[in-house]
């Protein structure tokens, strides 16, 4: 029998996404040929990372595409079907702000697995007084093939939590240096005990960090790049909330971990009062983890199912 663990305090805020296939669209926002992705704007703002390798040759920035596909362990889809249907001069996308860089007219933008460019204007949201790392926003963008430029942002609010993909260079005992869309480059800083996978100059890897309120990044877990996600296990971000497929590692002292293949170990502190009894060290499972007074807290323990859904999407 499966067993399934909602933490009260948070169950409210936790978003279920389908892991079965389903039908989606928006419009084309950047394209990587190097991880077989294409990104996708929704509607409502919601941003995707889809892995459609040998199905790109067709899409441009700004088609309009519809594409069935099913949600991986890392929070990325992989496409059974794409096309583009049309063309669109804009869209709308929302995410959470990695970097200001007012000098350079750009704000990069994590959004739905990927870190995005903006060009922004001379004056307004570009600047020094402008959104900080971890704000949660909403851009409005014109999307042609040199890019994106936004043409207006809404502060939604700050997000404890984010996701970072891009090209690993170098980690010391408590740095790790990644580099990220148009050559910016972000210094995480390695928590002690922490431990990394193995990892190679030029190895294109997923980090879930925490921000603290000056905008510092702290490592929460690395994995490398994984379009074929096999195993059915990783790591993803989702709405300031952190999800883990993988075993668990360790169950006690008030804390879990939870690791899954080719990524660190995650460990989460255990509200007071919870009940973990039916589940044991080795256990496959889901965890879920929001960011609660600057601490990764468990939300959500469930055993692991790989086909199970157990809810819907918004903004199709």
């Amino acid at each position: 029998m499966k067993r399934t663990l909602l933490v009260a305090a948070a169950t409210a805020a936790v978003l279920a996404l389908p892991a079965t296939a389903s039908a989606f669209s928006g419009v084309a926002v950047a394209k990587d040929q190097a991880r077989h992705t294409v990104v996708i704007a929704a509607k409502g703002g919601v941003v995707r990372t889809v892995r459609a390798p040998g199905r790109l040759g067709s899409i441009r920035l700004g088609h309009r595409v519809t594409y069935s596909a099913r949600r991986l362990s890392d929070g990325t889809f992989r496409a059974t079907a794409i096309r583009s249907t049309g063309s669109a001069r804009s869209a709308v996308l929302r995410g959470v702000v990695v970097r200001n860089r007012p000098k350079l007219h750009r704000v990069l933008l994590s959004a739905g697995g990927t870190v995005l460019s903006v060009r922004a204007p001379s004056r307004g949201f570009a600047s020094n007084r402008g959104p900080r790392a971890g704000d949660r926003v909403e851009v409005r963008v014109r999307v042609s093939g040199s890019g994106l430029a936004a043409s207006s942002l809404t502060t939604l609010g700050h997000s404890g939590t984010l996701e970072l993909e891009g090209i690993f260079l170098h980690a010391t005992a408590d740095t790790l240096r990644l580099a990220v869309e148009h050559r910016g480059e972000v210094f995480v800083a390695i928590p002690a005990g922490l431990q990394l996978p193995q990892l190679q100059p030029g190895d294109e890897i997923e980090l879930i960090v925490t921000v603290d309120a000056a905008g510092a990044f702290t490592l929460v877990s690395a994995q490398r790049d994984d379009e074929n996600d096999d195993d059915h296990e990783g790591i993803g971000e989702d709405h300031g909330r952190v999800e883990v497929h993988g075993a668990i590692t360790q169950l006690d002292g008030g804390t879990i971990t939870v690791q899954s293949h080719g990524g660190s170990p995650v460990t989460c502190a255990v509200p007071a009062g919870t009940d973990l009894s039916g589940f044991k060290v080795t256990d496959r499972v889901e965890m879920r983890c929001a960011s609660l007074s600057g601490t990764l807290t468990l939300t959500r323990l469930r055993q692991d199912d790989d086909g199970d859904d157990d809810g819907g999407d918004d903004g199709h």
